[in-house]
């Protein structure tokens, strides 16, 4: 698997905000700042669109320290079935 080591090197001062809110989704927001993704199409179109701003390198071994998020491990997934929040519809009669 390969992956993308990502670091901002210029400001979003000025940018629109389009482009802007990419880098933000990314993680980025400071200069020197940087990111470690799984290389994806997806992330290949969002590095594309602020390679302006960015410096990126691939890498094919996983880089020391780099945790995958748990996706088991978010707040939906924790609910129970019995958990589901449930709202009685005020206009209607008993």
């Amino acid at each position: 698997m390969a992956y993308i080591i990502v670091e901002q090197r210029r400001s979003l001062i000025g940018t629109p905000k389009k482009i802007a809110r990419v880098a933000r989704s990314m993680g980025l927001g400071r200069i020197g700042k940087s990111r470690i993704y799984r290389d994806t199409r997806a992330l290949r179109g969002q590095v594309r669109k602020i390679s302006h701003l960015v410096d990126f390198k691939l890498v094919d071994a996983k880089p020391p320290g780099f945790q995958e998020k748990d996706a088991s491990r978010s707040k939906s997934s924790q609910l129970k079935p019995n958990q589901a929040s449930t709202t009685e519809d005020p206009t209607s009669e008993e």
